[in-house]
């Protein structure tokens, strides 16, 4: 069985989760590149994880702990922030992506459900880790 490590799937949420809110939803520079995360931890700063082999989650660089949540705790503060100015309008607006138009209320879907689905997956491996998986 292979599966994306737990630092893996944790990296990835907050990837995709500063993409979609900073350059899609509010038009700004991604987390990631304005506070220097991907030089810091040596990585593709266009790199979210999307499409992903098992070979390309094996090379990731070891990342420590507290630098990965530290960088997803600066993206989950601008996602409340944005999150709590954000108008009817911005929520109705269409947003284009990949040559696709998304409404704001599809991408905030989107970023609770791909999430929800991740950290059910930290808590599988966590589980299967601990032996509760037997």
């Amino acid at each position: 069985m292979h599966t994306n490590h737990i630092a893996w799937l944790v990296w990835h949420m907050a990837r995709a989760e500063d993409l979609w809110v900073n350059r899609v939803l509010s038009g700004t520079t991604q987390v990631w590149k304005a506070e220097g995360w991907a030089d810091r931890f040596g990585m593709d700063p266009e790199n979210t994880g999307f499409a992903h082999t098992i070979e390309d989650v094996r090379a990731m660089p070891e990342i420590p702990i507290n630098d990965l949540m530290a960088y997803f705790g600066a993206v989950r503060a601008i996602t409340r922030q944005y999150l709590e100015r954000a108008s009817d309008d911005d929520l109705l607006r269409q947003y284009s992506h990949r040559g696709n138009d998304r409404a704001g209320t599809w991408i905030v879907g989107h970023i609770l459900v791909e999430e929800s689905q991740h950290t059910g997956q930290v808590a599988l491996i966590r589980g299967l880790m601990r032996g509760h998986g037997e």
